[in-house]
């Protein structure tokens, strides 16, 4: 049958590229968790680099829907994280 986005399963290990499809805030929240730890930093001074508020930090990592996109994106691009837009079933 058709496959549906939902029913994507997580790939191996080894088969995981620096790119991760991410679908809800969730999921970004813990992606930007583990950069942040990778380098170090802790909540308060992630705040202080982007800008933005500790609470604000807690509020992505926890997956808040109410975190302003536009301080997710300068927060994610801080830690060196890009976000790419494509259709779904594209290229990669």
């Amino acid at each position: 049958g058709m496959f549906a986005p939902d029913d994507a399963m997580t790939m191996p290990d080894e088969e995981k590229s620096a790119t991760q499809r991410v679908v809800a805030m969730t999921e970004i929240g813990a992606l930007l968790r583990k950069r942040r730890k990778t380098l170090g930093f802790t909540q308060r001074q992630l705040a202080d680099i982007c800008g933005v508020s500790e609470r604000f930090v807690v509020e992505i990592e926890r997956g808040r829907d109410s975190a302003g996109i536009g301080r997710v994106l300068r927060v994610l691009s801080r830690l060196g994280l890009d976000v790419t837009i494509g259709l779904r079933g594209g290229p990669t």
